[in-house]
C-alpha cells in the first residue's frame, strides 16, 4: 500500500474514531513509523520480513482448516464485541475488526 493510501484507508478502517483531524494525524504517523512495514522509494509499503508474510499465511490456512490450538482462539473468544447467545458465523478480517472498532465509537466532541 502506497503512503498516500492511509488517511483513507484509515478513515474507512476506524470510521467516527478518526473523525478530526488531529486524530487522522495520530493514526497516520503510527502506521508509518511504528509497524513491522518498511517503505520503499515510490512510498510503497511492504513486511519488513518475509518471515511475517509467511507466518500469517500459515496462520490463515491453519485457521481456515479449523485446528488452531486453543491458545490462540481464546483471546479471540474473549473479546467483548462476541455475542455468544447467537450462532458462530465466519468473518473476514476487515470485517471483524470493523465490528470489534465500532465497540470504540467516541462521542462526538460538539
Amino acid at each position: 500500500m502506497n503512503y498516500k493510501e492511509f488517511p483513507d484507508q484509515i478513515r474507512r478502517l476506524f470510521g467516527s474514531v478518526v473523525e478530526e483531524e488531529k486524530d487522522l494525524d495520530h493514526w497516520h504517523f503510527d502506521m508509518m513509523g511504528q509497524t513491522m512495514l518498511i517503505r520503499n522509494a515510490e512510498g510503497d509499503y511492504s513486511p519488513a520480513h518475509r518471515s511475517l508474510l509467511e507466518f500469517f499465511a500459515a496462520y490463515k490456512l491453519v485457521a481456515e482448516l479449523g485446528v488452531l490450538a486453543p491458545d490462540f482462539t481464546e483471546l479471540a473468544q474473549a473479546q467483548s464485541c462476541l455475542n455468544t447467545v447467537v450462532p458462530p458465523q465466519d468473518y473476514t478480517w476487515t470485517e471483524y475488526f470493523h465490528i470489534f472498532w465500532q465497540s470504540f465509537v467516541v462521542p462526538s466532541r460538539s
